[in-house]
This record gives structure tokens, sequence and C-alpha cells, in this order.
């Protein structure tokens, strides 16, 4: 992508393997069926492949537990972010637009990165920020059943299945427009914070019905129903 894996030494050196792998095999992939998780996806394999690959999103594996998540009452005028504590996924994007605006930040993730986990700490002095290492599911459901906004900060990224955990819950979610993040909710896409900030700030006061939309945008990630989907897609090859 044009950004995570191209941030820094670290990353375009995480990447090596994957680029060699994919040369070695570029000819016997062009002959394949591949199927993308993101139209984002499709496209950056055009190049590769000489065609843009079928999309099926992802599912949501933690669907009934978010689904629950969902109601119709009053929440918090407060952002969630989720996403591992590593610099690729640039959480301190978030804590920024929280600051700006003057809104609580619930920082949930695996705890992968300590260095870059006491940085963002420091970074959170003096703004509402609550930190949520190694949060279960349920905490997450939680969390998701009090926000009226999730933010998603990692920009480039294939798809981001936080942004659909949240619409599932009926929460907004506000994702970068160079991601496959922002595909189900592209009304509320950013191109930069600036941007991102203006974009918080309308979703915070979304009206029950836009909630309600949201949701039902997700409603087809199920596993079920992906695992349908995919066989159908692959069953003219199983002979």
């Amino acid at each position: 992508t044009p950004s995570k894996y191209e941030r820094s030494l670290f990353w375009r050196l995480y990447l090596l393997p994957f680029k060699k792998a994919i040369t070695s095999q570029l000819e016997e992939a062009k002959h394949a069926r591949v199927i993308a998780n993101s139209k984002y996806s499709a496209k950056k394999m055009v190049h590769f492949l000489g065609y843009e690959p079928e999309v099926i999103y992802p599912p949501i594996t933690n669907y009934d537990l978010y689904s629950r998540a969902y109601h119709e009452g009053e929440r918090e005028r407060a952002m969630l972010t989720i996403g591992r504590f590593e610099r690729g996924k640039f959480l301190e994007n978030s804590i920024e637009v929280a600051k700006a605006l003057g809104v609580r930040l619930y920082l949930v993730g695996s705890l992968t990165d300590r260095k870059y986990f006491k940085y963002l700490q420091n970074l959170a002095r003096g703004a509402d920020v609550v930190f949520f290492p190694n949060a279960p599911p349920e905490k997450v459901a939680e969390l998701l059943s009090k926000v009226s906004v999730y933010f998603h900060p990692t920009v480039g990224e294939h798809f981001g299945m936080p942004v659909a955990e949240s619409m599932l819950a009926g929460v907004v979610p506000v994702a970068p427009k160079e991601s496959g993040a922002s595909e189900l909710a592209p009304e509320f896409s950013y191109s930069d914070l600036e941007d991102a900030k203006e974009k918080v700030k309308e979703a915070l006061d979304s009206p029950v019905t836009l909630r309600r939309e949201m949701r039902e945008r997700v409603k087809g990630l199920r596993p079920e129903a992906f695992r349908g989907e995919l066989f159908e897609r692959i069953r003219p090859y199983l002979g």
C-alpha cells in the first residue's frame, strides 16, 4: 500500500518476503481465480494479475455478540478505536482527533509493541483517553454499546474488520478514504486529519435513523453467509 508498508525501513523489510513470494508465483497467479476482501484490495491487485478480482467482504466473527450491542437509546459522545498497539496502525491519529475535538477516546487493542504503547500513553497526557490493552470481545461489545463514533486511523488498510463490527452495533464509522475500511460508509470517509475531525463532529450527533441504516448495511456479513457465498464462487472448480 502507499502508506503502512512504506512508512519505515522496518515495514519495507517486513514486506520483502511477501514481495519475493508474489514475484516467484506471478505467472501462476495470473491463471488463478482470485477473490479479494475489498474493492480497495482488488484494485491494488490489477497491476499484478492483469484483471480485477471479484470481492467478498469478510465475515464478522463475533456477529451475535456485537449485534446484541445495538440499541436506539442515548449514547456517549465519545470515540472508539480498535487496533493492535503497533506503529503501522497509526493510533496516534485517533489521539490527535480526540484531543482536537475534546471528546473521550477509548483505545482498544492487543498489546504487541510496549514501546509504542508507552509513546501513546505519553501522547495522551492531558486528553481524555482510556486504554484497554488485550481487552476480550465482551469488553469490546460493551464499549460498542456506549459510544457514538468508531474512528479508524489506519491508512492503506485492506479492509478493517472493526468498521463492520461497529456498524453492526449501530456505531457510525469514520475511516480513511485510502483504504478498504471506507467502503461500507463512504459518506463518513476522510482524506486527512482535518477532514477527519469534521466527519467525527458530524457523526457524533447522528440520528437513530442513521445508526439503524449502518446496522442494516452489514447484516449480510454473517459467517454462514460468507461460507455460502464463497462456496458458490468456488463450486464450479470442485469437479
